[in-house]
C-alpha cells in the first residue's frame, strides 16, 4: 500500500509537472511578465534592483539564470528619478521588440524554472492533509493542488503567486512542527522560510505578525503557563526573524540595508503624510522626516522597502474597478468573495459545504487548526480591505493551499460507504471541470456563470484575458491565410502583434459619440478582419460593445473574439447607430 501510494503521489507530480511545463510553453507573455523577465536579467547584468521593484527579484533572478546562457538582446536601461514612472515596462517593451520570437522562448525557459516551487506546494499539501486526515485526505488535497485551475494558471507563469502559495504553506507548516517541538534545527529553518517567502513576495511581510499570534494563542489555548519556556521559545521566534531578515538582505546583496528612515523618499499616503497625484511634480514626501524615528536605520533593503511604498501608492490611487459588467473608481469589499464563487469550480464547493458540516460534527480543535486557518483568514481580509483596486484574483491565491487542507477534513478515516462516494464524485467533477478546458486554465470559470465562454461579463484582467492567448491567436493566424488584412486589439498592448509573426493592421475600429472623435476615420463599424480580446469588449467607456452585435467566426483561446464583418453588416449598424454609410 505504502508503494502504491508512493507511486500515485510520483504520477500526480509528474503530470502536474508536465501540465505546467505545455502550458508554459504555449501561452504568450501575461501583462506582469513583460517586466519581470528582462528586470531578471537586469538584476543580473548590472545589480541593479530598481526595476519591479514592488515584487522582491528572488523568483526572476531563479527564473533568468539559465535565460543568461540563451544571450537575448537587451535594450538600454534607463531608470527615471520618479518612482511612479515604473521603467521596467518600458524595459520590457523594448525587449520584446528587440528579440521578436525569440523572447517568447526566454519566456517559456524562465517559465519552467518555476515549475519547481509548484511541486514543492504540492508536496507539503499532501504531507500537510497526510498528518492531519490521514493518506486519502493526503492524495485528495494533493490532487486539489495539482488540478486546480487556479494553481495551474499560475504555477505555469513567473509572476510569483504560485510560488507565494507555495512557500507560504511551506512557512506555516514548518511552524506547526516548531509549536510542537521547538528546537534550534526547526528555528533556523522557520527563519529560512520566512526569509525565502519575503523574498518572493513583499505581502508576506505580514508573516511577522502572523507566526508570532499563532504561537501566543496556540499556547494561551494549552491552558499551561510556563513562564521560562516561553520566554525560550520567544528568544527563538526572535532568532528566526533574525535569520528571515538576513536572508532577504542577501537576496539584494544588503543593498541600501540599514538607510535611516528619514533619508527615503515616499510617494504613498500613509508614508509619504501627504496625498500625491500622479500629476504632481513634487512628488516625494517622508512623515518621519525630522522626527525621533527618522533617525532609525531600517534592516531592510531599499529597494524593498521602496517597493512596498511603490505597491501602497498603487493602491492609494483611484483606479477603475470591474464587477459583474460595473466600472467604478473603487473596489468592492466582497470582490474577491464573489471571484471565488466563479472562479473555483463547483466540485470544490461541494467540498467546502461538506467540510463545514464534518469540522462541526467532529468539533475540530481550534489549536490545531491555528496554522492553516489564520493565513487563509489574513490573506483574503489584506486584500479585500484594498478596496482601491479590484482586478486580480490571483492576490489571494496564497490562501488556496490553506483552503484545500480544510476541505481535506471531508476525505477523513471512517467515513460511511455513501459519504466518500460522494466526496469521490465531487472531486472528480473538480478536475474534470478544472481540465475541460486546459491549458486555458488562466480563463476558467464555472458552470455558475456558464463557462469562461461568459466570464468576461462577471470579471476581467488577469482572471481571464492577461496577454496570455497572443500565440493562440497566432496559430489561427496561420490557418486562416484569408484574414488578411487581421487588426488586432490586444489588452497587451505592450507586445505588439508582430512580435509574435502577425502582420496585424492598425487596431480595429471603434464606436464613441464625442464630438470631437465622431468625425474620426476609424470611429463606427467597418467592414474587415478583426480580433478583439474581452479586455477590450469589456472597455468602461463602452467604444468596442459593438462588436457584440456580431457572432464572433472564431476564437483563440478564450480571451480573442475573430470577426469577419462585411460591408453590409456594417452598413446596417452604422445606420443602427445613426452614423452616415
Amino acid at each position: 500500500m505504502h508503494r502504491l501510494r508512493g507511486k500515485l503521489i510520483v504520477a500526480t507530480l509528474l503530470i502536474h509537472a508536465g501540465l505546467l511545463a505545455w502550458g508554459a510553453s504555449r501561452h504568450s507573455f501575461a501583462w506582469t511578465e513583460v517586466g519581470l523577465l528582462p528586470s531578471g536579467l537586469v538584476h543580473w547584468k548590472y545589480g541593479s534592483f530598481d526595476t519591479f521593484r514592488v515584487n522582491p527579484p528572488l523568483l526572476r533572478m531563479w527564473a533568468t539564470l539559465p535565460v543568461l546562457a540563451m544571450q537575448p538582446n537587451m535594450p538600454e536601461v534607463t531608470i527615471l528619478s520618479d518612482p511612479r514612472q515604473r521603467a521596467e515596462w518600458t524595459i520590457g517593451q523594448d525587449f520584446v521588440d528587440a528579440n521578436g520570437t525569440y523572447a517568447f522562448n526566454c519566456l517559456a525557459v524562465a517559465r519552467w524554472m518555476c515549475i519547481p516551487f509548484s511541486l514543492l506546494g504540492g508536496w507539503i499539501c499532501y504531507r500537510w492533509a497526510y498528518e492531519l486526515h490521514g493518506a486519502s485526505a493526503g492524495l485528495a488535497v494533493l490532487a486539489w493542488w495539482c488540478f486546480s485551475p487556479n494553481m495551474l494558471a499560475h504555477g505555469q507563469m513567473m509572476t510569483g503567486d504560485a510560488a507565494a502559495a507555495a512557500l507560504g504553506v511551506t512557512t506555516f507548516y514548518v511552524l506547526r512542527h516548531w509549536l510542537r517541538d521547538p528546537s534550534w534545527s526547526l528555528t533556523y529553518v522557520l527563519g529560512c522560510c520566512i526569509g525565502f517567502s519575503l523574498a518572493i513576495k513583499a505581502s508576506w511581510i505580514i508573516l511577522f505578525g502572523l507566526v508570532p499570534l499563532i504561537w501566543a494563542l496556540s499556547r494561551v489555548l494549552e491552558a499551561q503557563v510556563n513562564w521560562r519556556v516561553w520566554l525560550r521559545e520567544c528568544v527563538l521566534l526572535c532568532v528566526s526573524f533574525a535569520l528571515a531578515v538576513l536572508v532577504l538582505n542577501a537576496t539584494y546583496g544588503f543593498d541600501g540595508t540599514c538607510k535611516r528612515l528619514g533619508d527615503y523618499e515616499f510617494v504613498s499616503k500613509s508614508l509619504s503624510g501627504r496625498v500625491v497625484s500622479e500629476e504632481a511634480t513634487d512628488w516625494s514626501g517622508n512623515r518621519f522626516a525630522g522626527t525621533s524615528l527618522g533617525a532609525f536605520p531600517v534592516p531592510l533593503p531599499e529597494d524593498f522597502v521602496q517597493g512596498i511604498d511603490l505597491q501602497k501608492w498603487d493602491f492609494d490611487r483611484p483606479r477603475w474597478s470591474y464587477l459583474r459588467g460595473q466600472w467604478r473608481d473603487e473596489g468592492w469589499w466582497y470582490y474577491y468573495l464573489y471571484a471565488a464563487a466563479i472562479k473555483i469550480p463547483l466540485g470544490t464547493w461541494c467540498l467546502i459545504v461538506m467540510a463545514l458540516v464534518a469540522s462541526v460534527s467532529r468539533n475540530t480543535s481550534i489549536r490545531s487548526a491555528l496554522p492553516w486557518a489564520l493565513p487563509m483568514i489574513a490573506v483574503v481580509l489584506l486584500a479585500s480591505s484594498q478596496t482601491g483596486l479590484n482586478k486580480h484574483f490571483r492576490y489571494v491565491l496564497p490562501a488556496f493551499p490553506f483552503l484545500f487542507l480544510s476541505v481535506g477534513s471531508v476525505f477523513a478515516r471512517g467515513r460511511s460507504r455513501i459519504w466518500r462516494m460522494l466526496t469521490s464524485l465531487a472531486l472528480t467533477w473538480s478536475i474534470v471541470s478544472s481540465l475541460w478546458i486546459y491549458p486555458h486554465a488562466l480563463s476558467y470559470f464555472n458552470e455558475s456563470v456558464s463557462g469562461p465562454l461568459n466570464g468576461h461579463r462577471h470579471l476581467t484582467s488577469s482572471n481571464i484575458d492577461w496577454g496570455q492567448d497572443l500565440l493562440f491567436l497566432k496559430a489561427w493566424y496561420d490557418r486562416h491565410p484569408e484574414a488578411r488584412p487581421l487588426r488586432v486589439a490586444s489588452y497587451l498592448r505592450l507586445v505588439r502583434p508582430e512580435a509574435a509573426g502577425i502582420e496585424a493592421s492598425p487596431k480595429p475600429p471603434y464606436y464613441t459619440d464625442d464630438p470631437d472623435r465622431r468625425s474620426d476615420e476609424r470611429n463606427g463599424p467597418q467592414p474587415g478582419w478583426f480580433a478583439v480580446d474581452v479586455g477590450h469588449l469589456t472597455r468602461e467607456d463602452g467604444q468596442y460593445d459593438f462588436y457584440d452585435r456580431w457572432q464572433p467566426v472564431g476564437m483563440a483561446g478564450y480571451s480573442f473574439r475573430i470577426y469577419h464583418v462585411t460591408t453590409a453588416s456594417a452598413s446596417a449598424l452604422r445606420a443602427e447607430l445613426g452614423m452616415p454609410p
